[in-house]
């Protein structure tokens, strides 16, 4: 087994061992092979699986919640997945026209200041879930799976922003509609820090 193959078995060891299991209320769980599932959430095309700072990791093929249940056997709901994809390339193109170019210049001396940190580590507030419209919400499906991210910044900018861990209210309402539309539901969340 090479260096990269250690690592990879490594990192997924690690998963496994995180991994915490705090409800199965009615045995929902496991899902048997083949199970139609409706995932809602952002992180389930945008999933976490890292920090910031000195804790951050950076993948050429990051795994995302969605495809690895679809790996597992399991059947999301092909038209509430399109919903979050389209949803998901809204943002992007919204972050990529909102960026400009930056002088990396400007940089000089913040580095050892710490003033680097307030520029690029800024922890960034949980963003509003989007809730699909009915059409979309209530699917065939078995089980619906909800996926709520949370992630933290680096060093100095951890925790900055009050009660960032709590639900918004854009994921309360989420959670309620789906709690009203599905028997079984099932909460991940995927976060750090």
């Amino acid at each position: 087994m090479g260096l990269q193959e250690e690592r990879l078995e490594l990192a997924r060891q690690i998963a496994r061992e995180a991994i915490v299991l705090l409800k199965n209320e009615g045995n929902v769980l496991p899902l048997g092979a083949g199970s139609r599932i409706a995932v809602f959430g952002q992180a389930q095309l945008d999933t976490i699986f890292s920090g910031g700072g000195s804790g951050q990791a950076h993948s050429d093929h990051p795994l995302q919640i969605s495809e690895e249940l679809a790996a597992a056997g399991l059947q999301p709901e092909k038209a509430l997945l399109n919903w979050y994809r389209d949803r998901l390339q809204e943002k992007l193109a919204a972050k990529a026209a909102a960026s400009g170019e930056f002088d990396m210049s400007q940089l000089e001396g913040l580095v050892a200041s710490g003033l680097i940190y307030e520029l690029f580590g800024k922890y960034n507030a949980p963003e509003e879930e989007p809730v699909p419209p009915e059409e979309v919400l209530r699917t065939q499906a078995d089980t619906a799976v909800l996926v709520i991210g949370r992630s933290s910044g680096g060093e100095e900018c951890d925790r900055r922003v009050e009660n960032d861990y709590y639900l918004l209210e854009s994921e309360l309402t989420l959670a309620k509609a789906i709690c009203a539309a599905y028997d079984s539901v099932i909460l991940v969340l995927n976060v750090n820090g």
